[in-house]
Protein backbone atom coordinates (compact mmCIF):
# COMPACT_ATOMS: atom_id res chain seq x y z
CA UNK A 1 0.00 0.00 0.00
CA UNK A 2 1.65 2.84 -1.18
CA UNK A 3 1.34 6.13 1.09
CA UNK A 4 -1.41 7.88 1.33
CA UNK A 5 -0.47 11.33 0.24
CA UNK A 6 -0.65 14.01 2.55
CA UNK A 7 -3.99 16.11 1.13
CA UNK A 8 -5.61 12.74 1.80
CA UNK A 9 -4.15 12.03 5.06
CA UNK A 10 -5.78 15.50 6.13
CA UNK A 11 -8.77 15.76 4.35
CA UNK A 12 -9.73 11.88 5.58
CA UNK A 13 -8.93 13.12 9.14
CA UNK A 14 -10.38 16.45 9.00
CA UNK A 15 -13.82 14.65 7.95
CA UNK A 16 -14.41 12.29 10.86
CA UNK A 17 -13.11 14.80 13.18
CA UNK A 18 -16.45 15.54 13.79
CA UNK A 19 -18.92 12.77 15.09
CA UNK A 20 -22.79 12.33 14.09
CA UNK A 21 -25.63 12.22 16.03
CA UNK A 22 -28.15 10.38 15.01
CA UNK A 23 -32.44 9.90 15.82
CA UNK A 24 -33.25 6.95 18.36
CA UNK A 25 -32.74 3.52 16.84
CA UNK A 26 -34.99 0.71 17.43
CA UNK A 27 -34.31 -1.96 20.49
CA UNK A 28 -35.19 -5.59 19.74
CA UNK A 29 -32.81 -8.47 22.34
CA UNK A 30 -30.70 -7.32 24.53
CA UNK A 31 -28.36 -5.16 22.48
CA UNK A 32 -29.76 -2.24 21.11
CA UNK A 33 -29.22 1.32 19.35
CA UNK A 34 -31.03 4.06 21.13
CA UNK A 35 -29.91 7.69 21.28
CA UNK A 36 -31.51 9.09 25.06
CA UNK A 37 -31.43 12.47 26.26
CA UNK A 38 -28.28 11.30 27.93
CA UNK A 39 -26.52 10.47 25.28
CA UNK A 40 -27.14 13.28 23.67
CA UNK A 41 -26.20 15.47 25.96
CA UNK A 42 -22.49 13.20 25.83
CA UNK A 43 -22.34 13.34 22.60
CA UNK A 44 -22.52 17.58 22.34
CA UNK A 45 -19.78 17.35 25.46
CA UNK A 46 -17.62 14.87 23.55
CA UNK A 47 -17.37 16.88 20.21
CA UNK A 48 -16.79 19.90 21.96
CA UNK A 49 -13.45 18.22 23.75
CA UNK A 50 -14.97 18.14 26.84
CA UNK A 51 -14.09 14.05 27.31
CA UNK A 52 -14.21 13.77 30.87
CA UNK A 53 -17.66 15.18 31.23
CA UNK A 54 -18.86 12.84 28.10
CA UNK A 55 -17.78 10.13 30.00
CA UNK A 56 -18.82 10.53 32.88
CA UNK A 57 -22.45 10.80 31.62
CA UNK A 58 -21.79 7.37 29.56
CA UNK A 59 -20.93 6.06 33.02
CA UNK A 60 -24.00 7.10 34.25
CA UNK A 61 -26.11 5.88 31.27
CA UNK A 62 -24.55 2.27 31.43
CA UNK A 63 -25.93 1.78 34.68
CA UNK A 64 -29.22 2.23 33.45
CA UNK A 65 -28.89 0.82 30.00
CA UNK A 66 -25.71 -1.22 29.91
CA UNK A 67 -26.79 -2.93 26.96
CA UNK A 68 -27.16 -0.04 24.70
CA UNK A 69 -24.67 0.13 22.32
CA UNK A 70 -24.34 4.21 21.56
CA UNK A 71 -22.43 3.78 24.55
CA UNK A 72 -19.56 1.74 22.82
CA UNK A 73 -20.22 4.05 19.44
CA UNK A 74 -19.68 7.28 22.31
CA UNK A 75 -16.68 6.15 23.69
CA UNK A 76 -15.23 4.90 20.35
CA UNK A 77 -15.21 9.21 19.67
CA UNK A 78 -13.22 9.41 23.11
CA UNK A 79 -10.66 7.40 21.98
CA UNK A 80 -10.13 8.76 18.86
CA UNK A 81 -10.48 12.53 19.46
CA UNK A 82 -7.87 12.03 22.64
CA UNK A 83 -5.65 9.59 20.09
CA UNK A 84 -5.66 12.43 17.13
CA UNK A 85 -4.92 15.08 18.92
CA UNK A 86 -2.56 14.57 21.32
CA UNK A 87 -0.40 11.56 19.16
CA UNK A 88 0.45 9.95 22.43
CA UNK A 89 2.42 6.78 20.83
CA UNK A 90 2.30 4.31 24.29
CA UNK A 91 -1.68 5.58 24.74
CA UNK A 92 -2.16 4.66 21.45
CA UNK A 93 -0.34 0.97 22.14
CA UNK A 94 -3.11 0.73 25.06
CA UNK A 95 -6.31 2.38 23.68
CA UNK A 96 -6.29 0.19 20.27
CA UNK A 97 -7.51 -2.87 22.63
CA UNK A 98 -10.54 -1.94 22.61
CA UNK A 99 -11.38 -1.88 19.36
CA UNK A 100 -11.64 -5.77 19.47
CA UNK A 101 -14.04 -5.75 22.32
CA UNK A 102 -16.10 -3.21 20.81
CA UNK A 103 -16.42 -4.73 17.99
CA UNK A 104 -17.43 -7.74 19.25
CA UNK A 105 -20.07 -5.81 21.37
CA UNK A 106 -21.20 -4.46 18.64
CA UNK A 107 -21.07 -7.78 16.11
CA UNK A 108 -24.20 -8.79 18.84
CA UNK A 109 -26.72 -5.97 17.90
CA UNK A 110 -29.48 -5.70 16.27
CA UNK A 111 -29.00 -6.57 12.16
CA UNK A 112 -32.71 -5.54 11.80
CA UNK A 113 -31.10 -1.35 12.63
CA UNK A 114 -29.71 0.43 10.01
CA UNK A 115 -27.46 1.79 12.84
CA UNK A 116 -25.60 -1.99 13.16
CA UNK A 117 -23.39 -1.49 10.32
CA UNK A 118 -23.32 2.35 10.05
CA UNK A 119 -21.81 2.25 13.39
CA UNK A 120 -19.51 -0.02 12.71
CA UNK A 121 -18.13 1.53 9.86
CA UNK A 122 -17.77 5.02 11.51
CA UNK A 123 -15.45 2.98 14.32
CA UNK A 124 -13.02 1.33 11.56
CA UNK A 125 -12.83 5.09 9.63
CA UNK A 126 -11.89 6.26 12.83
CA UNK A 127 -9.06 4.14 13.77
CA UNK A 128 -7.80 4.13 10.31
CA UNK A 129 -7.53 8.35 10.36
CA UNK A 130 -5.88 7.22 13.96
CA UNK A 131 -3.43 4.50 12.30
CA UNK A 132 -2.24 7.45 9.55
CA UNK A 133 -0.77 9.47 12.22
CA UNK A 134 1.37 6.98 13.40
CA UNK A 135 2.33 5.36 10.08
CA UNK A 136 0.44 1.95 9.95
CA UNK A 137 -0.74 2.67 6.23
CA UNK A 138 -2.00 -1.09 5.79
CA UNK A 139 -3.83 -1.25 9.07
CA UNK A 140 -5.36 1.93 7.63
CA UNK A 141 -5.99 0.43 4.40
CA UNK A 142 -7.59 -2.50 5.17
CA UNK A 143 -9.84 -0.83 7.96
CA UNK A 144 -11.17 1.82 5.52
CA UNK A 145 -11.64 -1.48 2.87
CA UNK A 146 -13.97 -3.53 5.84
CA UNK A 147 -15.50 -0.16 6.48
CA UNK A 148 -16.75 0.62 3.02
CA UNK A 149 -18.04 -2.55 2.47
CA UNK A 150 -20.07 -2.29 5.65
CA UNK A 151 -21.47 1.34 4.16
CA UNK A 152 -22.16 -0.27 0.67
CA UNK A 153 -24.28 -3.14 2.37
CA UNK A 154 -26.00 -0.95 4.75
CA UNK A 155 -26.53 1.49 1.97
CA UNK A 156 -28.68 -1.60 0.05
CA UNK A 157 -30.24 -2.72 2.80
CA UNK A 158 -31.73 0.79 3.99
CA UNK A 159 -31.50 2.87 0.63
CA UNK A 160 -33.87 5.70 3.09
CA UNK A 161 -30.80 6.13 5.69
CA UNK A 162 -29.25 9.69 4.88
CA UNK A 163 -26.81 9.54 7.72
CA UNK A 164 -25.12 6.27 5.53
CA UNK A 165 -24.32 8.88 3.04
CA UNK A 166 -22.42 11.01 5.01
CA UNK A 167 -19.57 8.64 5.43
CA UNK A 168 -20.06 6.76 2.00
CA UNK A 169 -20.22 9.97 -0.02
CA UNK A 170 -16.31 11.18 1.30
CA UNK A 171 -15.37 7.42 0.43
CA UNK A 172 -16.85 7.70 -3.14
CA UNK A 173 -15.58 11.36 -3.72
CA UNK A 174 -11.62 9.79 -2.68
CA UNK A 175 -11.86 7.32 -4.67
CA UNK A 176 -12.10 9.38 -7.37
CA UNK A 177 -9.36 11.69 -6.75
CA UNK A 178 -7.38 8.03 -8.10
CA UNK A 179 -5.98 8.86 -11.26
CA UNK A 180 -8.07 6.85 -14.35
CA UNK A 181 -4.73 5.48 -15.48
CA UNK A 182 -4.81 3.67 -11.92
CA UNK A 183 -8.38 3.11 -10.14
CA UNK A 184 -9.17 0.15 -12.44
CA UNK A 185 -6.44 -1.76 -10.55
CA UNK A 186 -7.07 -0.04 -7.26
CA UNK A 187 -10.60 -1.07 -7.62
CA UNK A 188 -10.21 -4.86 -8.38
CA UNK A 189 -7.89 -4.98 -5.64
CA UNK A 190 -9.88 -2.83 -2.93
CA UNK A 191 -13.72 -3.51 -4.03
CA UNK A 192 -13.83 0.58 -3.38
CA UNK A 193 -15.43 2.70 -6.55
CA UNK A 194 -16.11 6.28 -6.81
CA UNK A 195 -16.00 9.71 -8.60
CA UNK A 196 -15.48 13.27 -6.87
CA UNK A 197 -19.28 14.37 -8.40
CA UNK A 198 -20.43 11.15 -6.59
CA UNK A 199 -19.57 11.67 -3.07
CA UNK A 200 -19.89 15.44 -4.13
CA UNK A 201 -23.82 14.88 -4.55
CA UNK A 202 -24.23 12.35 -1.91
CA UNK A 203 -23.16 14.87 0.76
CA UNK A 204 -25.02 17.50 -0.51
CA UNK A 205 -28.35 14.62 -0.24
CA UNK A 206 -27.89 14.49 3.32
CA UNK A 207 -27.24 18.38 3.08
CA UNK A 208 -30.56 18.94 2.04
CA UNK A 209 -32.40 16.25 4.19
CA UNK A 210 -31.05 17.78 7.27
CA UNK A 211 -31.70 21.10 6.35
CA UNK A 212 -35.31 20.31 6.77
CA UNK A 213 -35.41 17.64 9.42
CA UNK A 214 -33.87 18.66 13.03
CA UNK A 215 -31.07 16.27 13.24
CA UNK A 216 -27.94 17.77 15.17
CA UNK A 217 -25.07 16.37 12.83
CA UNK A 218 -26.52 19.17 10.14
CA UNK A 219 -22.85 21.03 11.24
CA UNK A 220 -20.95 18.00 10.88
CA UNK A 221 -21.96 17.75 7.58
CA UNK A 222 -21.22 20.98 6.67
CA UNK A 223 -17.56 20.87 8.10
CA UNK A 224 -17.09 17.57 5.70
CA UNK A 225 -18.63 19.52 2.99
CA UNK A 226 -16.39 22.55 3.45
CA UNK A 227 -13.56 20.26 3.15
CA UNK A 228 -14.20 18.52 0.49
CA UNK A 229 -14.56 21.70 -1.80
CA UNK A 230 -11.13 22.56 -0.52
CA UNK A 231 -9.22 19.95 -0.90
CA UNK A 232 -10.55 17.98 -3.61
CA UNK A 233 -12.19 20.50 -5.86
CA UNK A 234 -9.76 23.78 -5.29
CA UNK A 235 -13.33 25.69 -4.43
CA UNK A 236 -11.56 27.34 -1.29
CA UNK A 237 -13.79 30.42 -1.51
CA UNK A 238 -17.29 28.31 -1.71
CA UNK A 239 -15.62 26.34 1.21
CA UNK A 240 -15.61 29.80 3.35
CA UNK A 241 -18.68 31.00 1.99
CA UNK A 242 -20.55 27.67 3.59
CA UNK A 243 -19.24 27.88 7.06
CA UNK A 244 -19.26 31.59 7.39
CA UNK A 245 -23.23 31.54 6.23
CA UNK A 246 -24.35 28.61 7.95
CA UNK A 247 -21.99 27.53 10.57
CA UNK A 248 -22.97 28.15 13.88
CA UNK A 249 -21.97 28.05 17.87
CA UNK A 250 -18.25 28.27 16.44
CA UNK A 251 -16.82 30.24 19.68
CA UNK A 252 -17.19 27.47 22.14
CA UNK A 253 -15.71 24.70 20.08
CA UNK A 254 -12.38 24.42 19.61
CA UNK A 255 -12.85 21.69 16.40
CA UNK A 256 -14.96 23.70 14.68
CA UNK A 257 -12.31 26.39 15.71
CA UNK A 258 -9.96 24.57 13.87
CA UNK A 259 -12.06 23.95 10.86
CA UNK A 260 -12.84 27.04 10.45
CA UNK A 261 -9.47 29.05 11.14
CA UNK A 262 -7.84 26.70 8.95
CA UNK A 263 -10.38 27.13 5.71
CA UNK A 264 -9.55 31.18 6.41
CA UNK A 265 -5.67 30.74 6.40
CA UNK A 266 -6.27 28.13 3.12
CA UNK A 267 -8.37 31.23 1.32
CA UNK A 268 -5.95 34.36 2.62
CA UNK A 269 -7.93 35.52 5.43
CA UNK A 270 -5.48 35.41 8.07
CA UNK A 271 -6.66 37.88 9.83
CA UNK A 272 -9.98 36.09 10.33
CA UNK A 273 -7.95 33.14 11.68
CA UNK A 274 -5.99 35.04 14.09
CA UNK A 275 -9.63 36.53 15.43
CA UNK A 276 -11.10 32.80 15.71
CA UNK A 277 -7.94 31.57 17.32
CA UNK A 278 -7.31 33.90 20.23
CA UNK A 279 -10.99 33.66 21.04
CA UNK A 280 -9.97 29.80 21.74
CA UNK A 281 -11.93 28.12 25.13
CA UNK A 282 -8.90 27.32 27.51
CA UNK A 283 -11.15 26.27 30.45
CA UNK A 284 -9.48 22.94 31.79
CA UNK A 285 -12.77 21.18 30.98
CA UNK A 286 -11.66 21.02 27.41
CA UNK A 287 -8.98 18.38 26.31
CA UNK A 288 -5.92 20.26 25.60
CA UNK A 289 -5.74 20.94 21.61
CA UNK A 290 -2.13 21.98 21.44
CA UNK A 291 -2.01 22.36 17.46
CA UNK A 292 -4.22 25.96 17.85
CA UNK A 293 -1.68 26.91 18.98
CA UNK A 294 0.85 26.28 16.81
CA UNK A 295 -1.68 27.45 13.55
CA UNK A 296 -2.03 30.93 15.86
CA UNK A 297 1.83 30.95 15.56
CA UNK A 298 1.91 30.51 11.97
CA UNK A 299 -0.63 33.16 11.15
CA UNK A 300 1.00 35.94 13.43
CA UNK A 301 3.88 34.69 12.08
CA UNK A 302 2.44 35.58 8.40
CA UNK A 303 1.25 38.94 9.57
CA UNK A 304 4.70 39.70 10.82
CA UNK A 305 3.67 40.25 14.53
CA UNK A 306 5.87 40.90 17.03
CA UNK A 307 4.34 38.21 19.48
CA UNK A 308 4.31 35.79 16.95
CA UNK A 309 6.92 33.64 18.65
CA UNK A 310 4.55 32.87 21.85
CA UNK A 311 2.31 30.37 20.36
CA UNK A 312 4.50 28.33 19.08
CA UNK A 313 6.29 28.17 21.85
CA UNK A 314 3.69 26.80 23.97
CA UNK A 315 3.20 24.81 21.09
CA UNK A 316 6.99 22.64 21.05
CA UNK A 317 6.94 22.78 25.47
CA UNK A 318 3.62 21.14 25.77
CA UNK A 319 2.84 19.61 22.98
CA UNK A 320 4.46 15.81 22.72
CA UNK A 321 3.07 14.39 19.32
CA UNK A 322 4.79 13.24 16.27
CA UNK A 323 3.75 16.08 13.81
CA UNK A 324 4.54 19.77 13.03
CA UNK A 325 6.87 19.91 15.56
CA UNK A 326 10.16 20.00 13.15
CA UNK A 327 8.35 22.85 11.08
CA UNK A 328 7.24 24.54 14.35
CA UNK A 329 11.24 24.94 15.40
CA UNK A 330 11.40 25.95 11.67
CA UNK A 331 9.36 28.97 11.77
CA UNK A 332 10.60 29.93 15.55
CA UNK A 333 13.96 30.20 13.51
CA UNK A 334 12.25 32.65 11.03
CA UNK A 335 10.70 34.57 13.49
CA UNK A 336 14.36 34.63 15.28
CA UNK A 337 15.84 36.01 11.99
CA UNK A 338 13.39 38.69 11.42
CA UNK A 339 14.11 40.33 14.78
CA UNK A 340 17.69 39.87 14.11
CA UNK A 341 18.61 37.21 16.47
CA UNK A 342 21.05 35.39 15.07
CA UNK A 343 21.81 32.84 18.03
CA UNK A 344 18.31 32.35 18.90
CA UNK A 345 18.02 31.25 14.44
CA UNK A 346 20.68 29.14 14.97
CA UNK A 347 19.50 27.47 18.24
CA UNK A 348 15.89 26.90 16.78
CA UNK A 349 17.72 25.09 13.89
CA UNK A 350 19.65 23.46 15.78
CA UNK A 351 16.11 21.83 17.19
CA UNK A 352 14.49 21.63 14.04
CA UNK A 353 17.20 18.59 13.22
CA UNK A 354 16.62 16.86 16.05
CA UNK A 355 13.69 17.30 17.17
CA UNK A 356 10.16 15.65 15.48
CA UNK A 357 9.91 13.49 12.69
CA UNK A 358 9.57 13.95 8.87
CA UNK A 359 6.17 12.32 7.98
CA UNK A 360 4.60 15.77 6.62
CA UNK A 361 5.51 17.63 3.71
CA UNK A 362 5.63 20.60 5.84
CA UNK A 363 8.44 18.63 8.42
CA UNK A 364 10.45 17.28 5.69
CA UNK A 365 10.66 20.43 4.49
CA UNK A 366 11.29 22.38 7.22
CA UNK A 367 14.29 19.60 7.91
CA UNK A 368 15.84 19.77 4.62
CA UNK A 369 15.79 23.57 5.05
CA UNK A 370 17.96 22.83 8.57
CA UNK A 371 19.88 20.29 6.99
CA UNK A 372 21.05 22.82 4.39
CA UNK A 373 22.33 25.18 7.04
CA UNK A 374 21.62 28.27 4.49
CA UNK A 375 20.34 31.73 6.18
CA UNK A 376 17.01 32.73 4.22
CA UNK A 377 17.23 36.28 2.79
CA UNK A 378 15.68 38.21 4.87
CA UNK A 379 13.25 40.23 2.40
CA UNK A 380 12.61 37.02 0.43
CA UNK A 381 11.16 35.52 3.95
CA UNK A 382 8.91 38.18 4.58
CA UNK A 383 7.79 38.75 0.98
CA UNK A 384 6.61 34.52 1.55
CA UNK A 385 5.18 34.97 4.67
CA UNK A 386 3.17 37.65 3.73
CA UNK A 387 2.37 35.99 0.50
CA UNK A 388 0.90 33.13 2.50
CA UNK A 389 -1.19 35.25 5.05
CA UNK A 390 -2.66 36.50 1.57
CA UNK A 391 -1.01 40.16 2.37
CA UNK A 392 -0.05 40.64 -1.70
CA UNK A 393 0.71 44.17 -1.84
CA UNK A 394 2.75 44.13 1.38
CA UNK A 395 4.57 40.94 -0.32
CA UNK A 396 4.93 42.40 -3.51
CA UNK A 397 6.94 45.46 -2.09
CA UNK A 398 8.83 43.01 -0.10
CA UNK A 399 9.79 40.86 -3.31
CA UNK A 400 10.85 43.59 -5.38
CA UNK A 401 13.23 45.11 -2.36
CA UNK A 402 15.21 41.66 -2.57
CA UNK A 403 18.38 41.10 -3.72
CA UNK A 404 19.16 38.92 -7.01
CA UNK A 405 23.38 38.76 -6.92
CA UNK A 406 23.33 35.36 -6.40
CA UNK A 407 21.66 32.47 -8.49
CA UNK A 408 19.33 31.15 -5.51
CA UNK A 409 18.04 34.26 -4.79
CA UNK A 410 17.35 35.33 -8.10
CA UNK A 411 15.27 31.90 -8.24
CA UNK A 412 13.22 32.58 -5.51
CA UNK A 413 12.65 36.01 -6.33
CA UNK A 414 11.41 34.83 -9.38
CA UNK A 415 9.38 32.56 -8.16
CA UNK A 416 7.60 34.30 -5.53
CA UNK A 417 7.06 37.50 -7.75
CA UNK A 418 4.78 34.79 -9.90
CA UNK A 419 2.97 33.38 -6.68
CA UNK A 420 2.27 37.04 -6.03
CA UNK A 421 1.17 38.07 -9.73
CA UNK A 422 -0.75 35.22 -9.81
CA UNK A 423 -2.58 35.72 -6.67
CA UNK A 424 -3.30 39.44 -7.64
CA UNK A 425 -4.89 38.00 -11.32
CA UNK A 426 -2.30 38.99 -13.39
CA UNK A 427 -1.78 36.37 -15.26
CA UNK A 428 0.42 37.24 -17.99
CA UNK A 429 3.32 38.53 -15.40
CA UNK A 430 3.03 35.39 -13.30
CA UNK A 431 3.08 33.09 -16.46
CA UNK A 432 6.65 35.48 -17.52
CA UNK A 433 8.33 34.63 -13.91
CA UNK A 434 6.59 30.85 -13.92
CA UNK A 435 8.74 30.12 -17.51
CA UNK A 436 11.83 32.21 -15.47
CA UNK A 437 11.19 29.79 -12.50
CA UNK A 438 11.86 26.56 -15.05
CA UNK A 439 14.36 27.92 -16.68
CA UNK A 440 16.78 28.72 -13.88
CA UNK A 441 15.71 26.36 -11.45
CA UNK A 442 14.46 22.96 -13.16
CA UNK A 443 17.68 21.09 -12.34
CA UNK A 444 18.49 23.26 -9.00
CA UNK A 445 16.95 20.51 -6.48
CA UNK A 446 14.71 23.28 -4.67
CA UNK A 447 10.75 22.82 -5.12
CA UNK A 448 10.15 26.43 -6.89
CA UNK A 449 10.07 25.28 -10.40
CA UNK A 450 8.36 21.98 -9.77
CA UNK A 451 5.66 23.79 -8.31
CA UNK A 452 5.88 26.69 -11.20
CA UNK A 453 5.07 23.93 -13.36
CA UNK A 454 2.09 22.47 -11.98
CA UNK A 455 0.96 26.17 -11.93
CA UNK A 456 1.66 26.98 -15.94
CA UNK A 457 0.03 23.25 -15.80
CA UNK A 458 -3.07 24.89 -14.06
CA UNK A 459 -3.12 28.06 -15.77
CA UNK A 460 -3.28 26.32 -19.31
CA UNK A 461 -6.09 24.09 -18.07
CA UNK A 462 -7.93 27.13 -17.18
CA UNK A 463 -7.41 28.34 -20.59
CA UNK A 464 -7.98 25.10 -22.42
CA UNK A 465 -4.91 24.20 -23.63
CA UNK A 466 -4.94 20.48 -23.04
CA UNK A 467 -2.08 19.61 -24.65
CA UNK A 468 -0.17 22.41 -23.01
CA UNK A 469 -1.52 21.46 -19.74
CA UNK A 470 -0.32 17.89 -20.18
CA UNK A 471 3.33 18.73 -20.57
CA UNK A 472 3.94 21.02 -17.69
CA UNK A 473 1.99 18.33 -15.28
CA UNK A 474 4.83 16.46 -16.51
CA UNK A 475 7.32 18.75 -15.80
CA UNK A 476 6.19 18.51 -12.56
CA UNK A 477 6.09 14.81 -12.24
CA UNK A 478 9.44 14.66 -13.91
CA UNK A 479 11.17 16.66 -11.07
CA UNK A 480 12.54 15.30 -8.30
CA UNK A 481 12.45 18.43 -5.80
CA UNK A 482 13.86 18.34 -2.01
CA UNK A 483 11.02 19.14 -0.31
CA UNK A 484 7.12 19.65 -0.81
CA UNK A 485 7.38 16.48 -3.55
CA UNK A 486 4.39 14.17 -2.33
CA UNK A 487 2.01 16.98 -2.51
CA UNK A 488 3.23 18.59 -5.94
CA UNK A 489 3.59 15.57 -7.85
CA UNK A 490 -0.05 14.89 -5.80
CA UNK A 491 -1.85 17.43 -7.56
CA UNK A 492 -0.10 17.21 -11.22
CA UNK A 493 -1.39 13.40 -11.02
CA UNK A 494 -4.92 15.16 -10.06
CA UNK A 495 -4.30 17.69 -13.15
CA UNK A 496 -3.78 14.84 -15.56
CA UNK A 497 -6.40 12.69 -13.94
CA UNK A 498 -9.05 15.94 -15.20
CA UNK A 499 -7.23 15.80 -18.23
CA UNK A 500 -8.07 11.94 -19.14
CA UNK A 501 -11.48 12.84 -19.54
CA UNK A 502 -11.49 15.59 -21.80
Amino acid sequence: MMHPSHAYRRLLSLVFLISLLLPAGHATGDFHYRFTPALEQAYHAITTLRLQEGQQLLEQVKQDDPDNLIIDYLENYIDFFTLFISEDYQDYRLRSQHLGARMERLNKGDNASAYHQFIQAEILLQWAIVRLKFEEYYTAYTEVRRAYRLLERNQRQFPSFRANLKSLGILHALVGTIPDRFKGLFSFFSGMHGTIRQGREEIEQVLAYAENEPFLFREETLVEYAFLLLHLKNEGEEAWQLLETRLDGVATNPLLIFVKASIAMHTGRNDEAIALLEQKPEDSAYLPFYYLDFILGVAKLRRLDADADQPLLRFVRRFHGRHYIKEAYQKLSWYALLQEQHAKWAAYQKDCLNKGFTTLDEDANAYQEAKSGETPELHLLKAQLLFDGGYYLRALAAVQAAPDQLIEWRLEKTYRSGRIYHALGNIEAARKDYLQTLELGEHSGKYFACNAALLLGQIAEQEGKWDQARRYYDRCLAMDPDSYKTGLHQKAKAGLNRLERR
